[in-house]
């Protein structure tokens, strides 16, 4: 698995590419550290970034 991840899109909603950036960071068991996507817009003439990071949820449970 990479540890980085570049998604994008400028035909794809930006809702596709958290889906994905979702999935990356879920099957990847930890591997894949952060995702960046970023999407596209022509008629908006604009760019949109984001990032992407698994949270480390300490589990309460474990001593």
């Amino acid at each position: 698995w990479p540890t980085l991840v570049i998604l994008c899109g400028v035909s794809r909603s930006r809702l596709h590419l958290r889906i994905d950036s979702h999935w990356w960071l879920e099957h990847s068991g930890g591997e894949v550290e952060i995702v960046i996507l970023t999407s596209h817009s022509k008629l908006a003439r604009s760019m949109h970034v984001e990032k992407w990071k698994s949270l480390n949820m300490p589990n309460p449970r474990v001593t």
